[in-house]
């Protein structure tokens, strides 16, 4: 369990939610004046700052559909749903990337959700794309715990590492930063790329900033594997 250095607020009490979230945004490169912003496709969008080596369909190429809600069953060979608390591990769990399959066990060790303050609007080719939003840090750890070895993992794309807004108000912008944004309880600590080997044994540390509506309230960090959806309640 990582710890915090500031009075930060646990998401999860049901509040208002602003209306549903449409938001592209692309972060500026760190001393670079190119920016690239979401694709514009579905829930949980990425926010590049910078294209070059990051696919925006995630580490299979393919986008997921999202998860049943919570206790139910899914229908028609979709995943099913495993419900879990903010710092609970799930049992290993199918993951491939092409030919690559391993079991991985994967823990949403900390979220975070800060205050608007906390976003540096020049940070952004947008700035006033920022108004009004705030971010939220997901933590979380993989454990390689069988299967081959991985050559490459990007766990956290868009495709699989979503956040739920309460009410059914949608779901947080996923944010892809390649430096460092400097925020408290941030992701400044995880790995820029996010694409490493991950052997048998290891485990792998990576971490996403939402940005959501500042009076909306998250509900649940879904991560999508190869069989099941792993919903963290917060």
């Amino acid at each position: 369990m990582r710890t915090t250095t500031r009075s930060t607020t646990r998401l999860g009490a049901v509040a208002p939610a602003a209306s549903a979230l449409v938001l592209a945004l692309a972060l500026t490169a760190c001393g670079s004046d190119d920016g690239v912003g979401s694709d514009g496709s579905g829930p949980g969008d990425r926010i590049d700052v910078n294209d070059e080596g990051a696919d925006g369909d995630g580490e299979d190429g393919e986008d997921r559909e999202d998860a049943s809600p919570a206790g139910e069953d899914a229908d028609g060979g979709e995943p099913g749903v495993v419900t879990l608390a903010v710092g609970e591990a799930g049992e290993p769990v199918l993951w491939t990337n092409g030919s690559t399959e391993a079991m991985l066990s994967v823990t949403a060790t900390e979220v975070f959700v800060g205050e608007p303050e906390d976003l540096d609007p020049d940070a952004f080719s947008t700035p006033d794309a920022t108004e009004g939003m705030r971010p939220v840090h997901v933590h979380l750890d993989f454990a390689h715990a069988d299967g081959d070895h991985i050559t490459m993992i990007m766990p956290s794309e868009r495709t699989t590492l979503k956040l739920k807004l309460a009410d059914d108000e949608g779901w947080g912008e996923n944010v892809q930063a390649y430096q460092p944004l400097g925020m408290p309880d941030g992701c400044d600590d995880a790995a820029p790329t996010n694409a490493y080997e991950l052997p048998v044994g290891e485990s792998f540390y990576d971490c996403r900033t939402f940005l959501i509506p500042e009076d909306a309230e998250a509900a649940e960090v879904h991560w999508l594997a190869a069989e099941e959806t792993l919903v963290w309640r917060i």
